[in-house]
């Protein structure tokens, strides 16, 4: 249990540039920032300077990096200096509906026959986690990966702490979140929090590790019911798809309607670098299966000779043939207006040239025109290995999608139906539908 003594959502002070401030609180003595990882830090009154920056941070959307004078483990910590971030492109994920606002669409949520069956896809949950990782990625991580190794649907559920429990008990975190998933046809719903227990448990229990006065948290759809209503209760709870990565995508649920339907590959290199004391950079891929487990030796036998016979000589091995190098797409030179897809799969349109090598691209979610490496860039022409723009394909686990541009470096931009964004795919991985 010592993961409780560290915190819900631990805080590393050299953050990613994904750390923002949410909302800001004043009180007679400092300013409150409740951080998207779900901290509550604090800022004395007489540091204008320091509050200033937090307001532009909040203002503007930036990120942040903040260092702290205390270091508490239940209560929140005093900062001492704020760094600005700026922030980078990434591919929408979302969709437009003022119809829905439910954020259980399109869960499509697995249902367990039994107890067991949640607890054996529980142990599968990568334990190799940072201490300071932030639960949010953990969670996203967690499912993304019961989804795509193992085929099945979690829920999450949110809990959200009110301004009254926060103040009551100098509590360090105004939310947390973890997977769930619904057991016997939907009637019980249990909690894996591999941060905090190694089994499955149901939803009171889950949330009594956090509520110190074990208060009733009751369960709301929209955002606005827990902000808005922060002296009546001490907690709220919301169920959510496993698509939601950030308390701000509730909330954009509630007042833009932008609903969260698939995966966003840029919010899942975040999330594995954070969330993974080690990360590879590899993310699982759909119907990857994980690897087998190291066979085991038989014990000895006594009837058995331990000895091992002489071994074969192994033949020489025959020279391999060179092999053939990729085949690289002709590109001509990227011209002032012509769209573009990035690394890691926004849109773009070109805006100018900085030199030989480098362009300068306005992103479909950026405000300003970013320099870009023109190797970098995809374009929306041409093909590469016998794949072509436009062209229907299929995955080797049977997603479908479309070629939609291709890479200096003779890989391939696709748009899967699952996916949001573009997603850079090498053409042994594709095939024709």
């Amino acid at each position: 249990m010592k993961y409780l003594i560290l915190g819900v959502c631990l805080l590393s002070v050299q953050a990613f540039a994904n750390l923002q401030v949410i909302k800001l609180e004043e009180t007679q003595t400092e300013t409150m920032l409740f951080l998207n990882n779900g901290e509550i830090v604090e800022i004395e009154n007489t540091n204008t300077e320091l509050i200033d920056l937090a307001r532009e941070a909040h203002t503007n959307q930036y990120g942040i990096e903040i260092s702290k004078i205390s270091h508490n483990l239940e209560t929140p910590d005093l900062v001492s200096s704020i760094k600005l971030i700026p922030r980078y492109p990434q591919a929408a994920n979302t969709q437009k509906d003022r119809r829905i606002q439910d954020p259980l669409y399109s869960a499509n949520l697995s249902q367990f026959s039994t107890y067991d069956q949640a607890q054996s896809l529980m142990d599968t949950f990568n334990g190799s986690t940072d201490d300071d990782s932030q639960c949010y990625n953990r969670a996203h991580m967690w499912t993304y990966e019961a989804a795509v190794v193992h085929g099945e649907n979690l829920g999450k559920l949110w809990i959200f702490f009110t301004r009254r429990y926060i103040r009551e008990y100098r509590y360090k975190w105004w939310f947390h979140v973890s997977p769930y998933a619904e057991v016997n046809d939907g009637n019980e719903r249990y909690v894996l929090d591999r941060g905090f227990t190694m089994v499955p448990y149901n939803v009171t229990n889950w949330k009594n590790l956090f509520m110190k006065n074990q208060a009733n948290c009751p369960v709301v759809e929209r955002y606005s019911d827990y902000e808005d209503n922060q002296r009546s209760q001490y907690c709220y709870l919301i169920y959510s798809s496993q698509f939601y990565w950030q308390p701000q995508h509730l909330e954009r649920l509630e007042n833009r309607n932008q609903i969260q339907n698939r995966y966003n590959e840029s919010d899942l290199r975040i999330t594995y670098r954070d969330a993974l004391t080690r990360w590879n950079g590899s993310i699982p891929r759909l119907g990857m299966q994980p690897r087998p487990a190291p066979r085991t030796r038989p014990s000895t036998r006594p009837d058995v000779p331990t000895t091992r016979p002489e071994p074969r000589p192994r033949p020489q091995p025959r020279p391999r043939p060179e092999p053939r190098p990729r085949p690289q797409p002709e590109r001509r030179a990227l011209s002032v207006g012509e769209w573009i897809i990035s690394s890691n799969g926004v849109d773009g349109q070109v805006t100018g040239r900085a030199n030989e090598h480098q362009v300068y691209v306005k992103y479909t979610t950026e405000r300003n025109s970013l320099i870009q490496n023109t190797r970098d860039l995809a374009v929306r022409y041409g093909s590469v290995g016998g794949f072509y723009v436009g062209q229907a394909i299929m995955s080797t686990n049977r997603v479908r999608g479309t070629v939609t541009g291709v890479y200096l470096d003779g890989m391939l931009a696709v748009q899967y139906e699952t996916v949001a964004g573009h997603m850079r795919q090498h053409p042994s991985q594709l095939r024709r539908r």
